[in-house]
């Protein structure tokens, strides 16, 4: 399985360059932070405006990277009129699915209920955003399901030192028996910190250093699993 972490400010368009970089790689997954392209400063009912000019410059990537994009995260109304953050997942210029935050960030209205388990790549995942990884009944779910790849995508304000958030994926990897792969996003204010990781139950397999949490970063690893499917 390779896959690329795509570490950005937050609100930023992804450039020529970065373009270039990710479609070198022909990676099996390409991972984007929660909230890359959103304006921070915009309500939900603001962004959700918004939906198809963001959706537009992910098949843009698309066009560019035929792999699995995890693409950060965007709103969207719901044939209710209900406002949902979700992560839009693509493939060769297809909009596969939604994954819809379990956790909401904002005070909006949730009543979608998407899939948490997807299968593409040949990988069997799970997908976690915005504030679902501190909901231990989520991550029980998944390790019900034995579910052993999960996507992190974060980009929210982070209390937890550099040194407390390597020991808490690490601890939530070995809990639960997961490989995270946790990607970053991070904001001017530094408020937001980008720390991508890697986390096993044997140990943090890779990390954005400590002098890194504000830096743009595109990093591709190839990793082994055993048992996918399992």
């Amino acid at each position: 399985m390779k896959i690329t972490f795509v570490q950005k400010q937050l609100n930023s368009k992804i450039t020529e360059n970065e373009l270039l970089k990710i479609s070198k790689e022909r990676s099996d997954f390409v991972l984007f932070p929660a909230r890359v392209l959103l304006d921070l400063h915009h309500s939900p009912q603001e962004s959700v405006n918004r939906y198809d000019s963001i959706l537009d410059q992910w098949m843009d990537v698309s066009e560019k990277h035929k792999g699995v994009l995890i693409a950060g995260t965007l709103y969207r109304k719901l044939a209710n009129g209900s406002i949902i953050e979700s992560v839009p997942i693509i493939q060769d210029l297809n909009f596969i699915d939604h994954y819809d935050l379990q956790k909401p960030n904002a005070p909006i209205n949730q009543t979608s209920e998407s899939e948490t388990v997807f299968i593409m790549a040949g990988v069997r995942f799970g997908l976690l955003a915005g504030k679902d990884y501190e909901d231990q009944s989520i991550l029980e779910a998944l390790q019900k399901k034995g579910i052993q790849t999960v996507f992190i995508l974060d980009g929210l304000v982070n209390t937890r030192s550099y040194e407390e958030d390597l020991e808490y994926f690490f601890q939530m990897a070995q809990d639960y028996d997961f490989n995270i792969f946790r990607i970053c996003g991070y904001d001017t204010k530094k408020k937001i910190l980008g720390r991508s990781l890697v986390a096993t139950p044997s140990g943090i397999q890779w990390k954005v250093g400590k002098m890194e949490e504000d830096k743009d970063i595109i990093k591709t690893i190839h990793f082994a699993q055993a048992n996918p499917f399992l």
